[in-house]
């Protein structure tokens, strides 16, 4: 009930969030759009409007849910790796923490980037197939691009995991990366398109959401421009 009872001031980033998925369902004709920002969030809201579902209420039910599987995967994990009761218990720290708490009615990345990261851990801790693990752990990146911290150490799991069988681990890092690669690369083409005009090297086209986010978080009162720039 409180859910659907509260009032919801939207901040600006909650706004940033829902009008670049207004911009990039309706080809740049409505909403806005910073670069600096990863476009997971964005599509995920933006389909919804695109359905005439785009409510606040309809946007924290979004994030609420991703809330309920992170409670659950939390769960699992603990189960797989400790026991029941440890998965038991650590929801329940989980739920009683209050930034948990606050992150579950804000329309914000925090959440989903946390979903599919404990998905990605789950996965390769029930040893499911390098592929998924990659295709999750991109989801992850997709979110929030410092969740791309993880890549590097589920590849460095995997080298130590399987670095007596160097067959075994190219084969293991390469349906990793390849799942990884699938959901990123449309991205990358997007990114290309957006900024080729703007930009003097493929690379810094491709990449430029990535580079000027690393800019803006070493200076955090430098203005980011909206639109296409």
């Amino acid at each position: 009930m409180f859910l659907f009872t509260r009032h919801h001031d939207i901040h600006w980033d909650e706004a940033v969030y829902i009008s670049m998925g207004k911009y990039l369902y309706s080809l740049g004709t409505q909403g806005l759009f910073e670069s600096i920002r990863p476009l997971g969030l964005p599509l995920l809201l933006g389909f919804f409007w695109m359905l005439g579902l785009g409510t606040v209420v309809v946007y924290e039910v979004i994030i609420f849910l991703f809330a309920l599987g992170v409670v659950l995967l939390v769960y699992l994990l603990g189960k797989e790796i400790f026991s029941e009761e440890i998965g038991v218990f650590s929801c329940l720290i989980l739920t009683l923490t209050p930034l948990f708490f606050q992150s579950t009615i804000s329309i914000m990345t925090e959440i989903p980037a946390l979903f599919f990261i404990l998905l990605s851990v789950l996965f390769f801790v029930q040893k499911k197939h390098a592929f998924f693990v990659g295709l999750t752990a991109s989801c992850a990146f997709l979110f929030k691009f410092p969740a791309g911290l993880l890549v590097i150490a589920l590849l460095f799991l995997f080298i130590l995991q399987h670095i007596a069988d160097l067959k075994l681990l190219v084969q293991q890092c390469g349906y990793f990366m390849i799942g990884f690669i699938i959901v990123q690369l449309p991205v990358f083409v997007f990114n290309y398109v957006q900024y080729k005009d703007y930009t003097a090297t493929v690379f810094d086209a491709v990449f430029r959401p990535l580079l000027l986010a690393g800019g803006h978080a070493a200076n955090s009162v430098h203005a980011v421009q909206s639109g296409c720039e």
